[in-house]
């Protein structure tokens, strides 16, 4: 898996989030998308998922213009998790998990009805990972946001597209479910799906700095720092980027960024 962006330029709503943006996701990479509300986040991902089209520039997929891929196989090449999930019928955990594995599907009903054996078992597999065993029968509409959205990681993590693309994934979790969200995320990085990456977009700044292996830091006047994790984070471009004072420490073998 190969994700190339050349010279990206977004806008929204008369607004220019970013000009000239360049990039590269490699399998292994895990990249945090930082920036204050309204900086461009949700957009970048949803562009690089083909929700939409860039305003400028070029994505390519595998050396593939991303326009250029068909629903079905890009589908299976690349998932995306949005920031808001809603659900207008009752569904069971598990049945909504398995709406993951339909781009592996050959007809709707063998993923609705007849979902196979092993897809059952990853649904399961995932949610033991996730700390949710104990859901998988429960009505959706009967969860907690937090439960929701775990829900909705696993239904991504049993696409098994070696692009992810998550925005704000560890939104309405508490800061152990948190850890346990990036702990899931960092194994497949390094385990058996190692050639798959991680592109999400996070608020908790040290979330991103203790996990992520490169950030891509959006700042008001459409610039956006891209780059290894160690050389993007600093005090110095979060204080410019979120117009705040940051100061950086360093506690139990972590870096750490407090606001002032």
């Amino acid at each position: 898996m190969n994700l190339v962006v050349r010279d990206l330029g977004l806008s929204i709503a008369q607004k220019r989030l970013c000009r000239g943006l360049s990039f590269q996701v490699k399998p292994g990479d895990l990249w945090c998308v930082l920036g204050r509300n309204g900086a461009g986040k949700t957009t970048l991902l949803r562009t690089l998922a083909g929700l939409r089209d860039p305003d400028e520039g070029a994505i390519e997929l595998n050396g593939v213009a991303l326009a250029g891929w068909g629903r079905p196989e890009l589908a299976r090449t690349r998932g995306f998790m949005p920031q808001a999930q809603t659900d207008s019928f009752s569904c069971s955990v598990l049945e909504t998990i398995l709406t993951g594995r339909y781009p592996h599907q050959a007809r709707l009903a063998e993923q609705w009805r007849f979902a196979a054996t092993d897809d059952r078992e990853a649904s399961q597999s995932v949610l033991a990972l996730l700390g949710m065993a104990e859901l998988i029968d429960r009505d959706v509409l009967t969860l907690s946001g937090g439960e929701r959205q775990r829900v909705a990681l696993a239904a991504l993590l049993v696409q098994d597209a070696p692009l992810m693309l998550l925005d704000e994934p560890t939104s309405h979790l508490d800061f152990d479910k948190q850890l346990r969200v990036m702990e899931v995320l960092q194994a497949r990085l390094a385990g058996p799906k190692a050639a798959c990456a991680v592109l999400m977009s996070v608020h908790d700044i040290n979330l991103a700095a203790r996990f992520a292996t490169h950030i891509l830091l959006f700042s008001d006047d459409a610039s956006v720092l891209a780059g290894p994790a160690a050389e993007v984070l600093t005090a110095a471009n979060l204080t410019l980027a979120y117009h705040h004072g940051v100061s950086e420490i360093a506690a139990q073998g972590y870096r750490w960024f407090l606001p002032h």
